[in-house]
This record gives structure tokens, C-alpha cells and sequence, in this order.
């Protein structure tokens, strides 16, 4: 009886316990910014869950009272850097990826 009792316990808090999210892509970001926050994010946890999981991958972020941007710079090669730049609202995320060279252009 008791461990009947348990292994329901165990059961319903497995299957209340939210599924485990994959590792955050900025390549999917980058590839479909709206389409990418919507299957991974549930509306209530925008814009914190995205801020935080784009901070856990280094970005910074600046905030104001209409939106949030977050930027990374990566090196590319030689003197060139990949920069991403999110930008967050209430209503729409993007993302873009531009290559900024120091001196001769790419």
C-alpha cells in the first residue's frame, strides 16, 4: 500500500515537472528569431527567460523601459569579429549577425 502510495507520488511529480530545454541555439535565433523564442519560451516567461539564457551565453545586455538589446562579439578570424545583436520588445524579437572588420573589409 505504501509503496503503491510513493510510486504515485513519484509519478505525478514527474509528470508536473516541466521537460528539460535543449541547449540554447544562436544559430536557430539568428536563423528565425520569432519562430525560435516562440517554441522554446511559454509568453509569461519573456522576456526574463531569454535575457537570462542569452547572458548565460556571454551576451550583454542593455535595458530600457520600451526594450532590451543584447550584443556578443565573436572572433571570426584575423581582425574580424562576428556581432550579434538581439533586440527584445513586447511585441517582436530579432536578432542579426553583421562582420566588422578593423581595417581592410573581408
Amino acid at each position: 500500500m505504501i509503496r503503491g502510495l510513493v510510486l504515485v507520488a513519484a509519478l505525478a511529480a514527474c509528470a508536473s515537472a516541466p521537460a528539460p530545454r535543449e541547449p540554447f541555439s544562436t544559430t536557430a535565433l539568428l536563423i528565425d528569431a520569432q519562430g525560435y523564442v516562440a517554441s522554446r519560451y511559454e509568453p509569461h516567461e519573456l522576456p526574463a527567460a531569454l535575457i537570462a539564457d542569452l547572458t548565460a551565453q556571454d551576451f550583454q545586455c542593455h535595458h530600457s523601459a520600451t526594450m532590451s538589446e543584447c550584443s556578443s562579439a565573436l572572433h571570426a578570424f584575423a581582425s574580424c569579429f562576428d556581432v550579434i545583436i538581439v533586440q527584445i520588445n513586447a511585441e517582436i524579437v530579432s536578432a542579426v549577425n553583421n562582420r566588422h572588420c578593423m581595417g581592410a573589409q573581408p
